[in-house]
């Protein structure tokens, strides 16, 4: 059984969100790094993520990474 589920990992993360640590646009930490502070899998890693998303409060940007949305935050295509 792993120390954190996905639900767990998703409020603590959209909690940084909350208070500031993760601004709006910032980039999110790694699939990999949240695998390493947490100690779960990489899909329960996919999955608390999926849940930010369907919260509205980040955005997958496909070879870019994760980023905090809010308002002007949408980072710009390279």
């Amino acid at each position: 059984m792993e120390a954190h589920n996905r639900y767990q990992i998703a409020d603590d993360l959209a909690a940084g969100i909350a208070s500031g640590r993760y601004a709006a646009g910032e980039l999110m930490p790694s699939y990999q790094q949240v695998v390493h502070k947490y100690g779960v899998s990489p899909a329960t890693a996919r999955r608390a993520y999926q849940i930010l998303r369907e919260r509205g409060l980040v955005l997958g940007i496909r070879g870019r990474g994760i980023f905090v949305t809010g308002p002007g935050s949408a980072p710009e295509a390279v």
